[in-house]
């Protein structure tokens, strides 16, 4: 088997002003795609590394393609202000809008008009792991704040969720 043209893709539309389908290989403009599938639904295989590492960096990620466009990414790292190019994955970047997405909020409003990445992602607690009492959230705490806006260019216990997505969906799981 390969994840050949099907990883990380999970488009879903026949527009080819968006997105070429014959990168895709089951993509929604085939009307025949064989193999039992429906016509017309696009399928692939999106990547979710809730942890991936190596070297000195530990991430996590969601890849999916077609891919995000450059206006809804993270603003690139600005090495001339003194920033490391990995500085990122320490959050720790002088460059505004570099460490978090739509982090400070003010700024990435001032400068897209919009907000960026995905909208209304959910996030379930590790109940598995121990807690550390210093890294301990209160919701009404981070739900003002994120509704607020943050205005520091990083994220803090107390300021975004624990998820460093500050456009998850922040209501109860049931």
């Amino acid at each position: 088997a390969s994840t050949n043209r099907m990883w990380p893709y999970s488009y879903d539309e026949c527009d080819a002003d968006v997105f070429d389908p014959s990168f895709q290989r089951i993509s929604a403009c085939e009307d025949n795609p064989g193999y039992g599938l429906n016509p017309n639904q696009g399928r692939g295989a999106p990547e979710i590394d809730v942890l991936e590492g190596g070297g000195l960096a530990i991430s996590s990620s969601l890849q999916i393609a077609p891919g995000m466009p450059e206006d809804y990414r993270l603003f690139p790292i600005n090495t001339s202000t003194g920033d490391f190019s990995y500085c990122l994955y320490s959050y720790n970047c002088l460059t505004p809008g570099a460490n978090y997405i739509d982090v400070p909020t003010t700024y990435y409003q001032q400068e897209r008009g919009h907000k960026s990445w995905y909208q209304g992602l959910r996030y379930a607690a590790n109940n598995y792991c121990d807690q550390n009492a210093q890294d301990k959230q209160d919701y009404d705490t981070v739900a003002a704040s994120v509704k607020k806006g943050i205005t520091e260019n990083t994220c803090a216990v107390d300021t975004c969720p624990a998820s460093g997505d500050v456009n998850a969906d922040l209501s109860e799981i049931d």
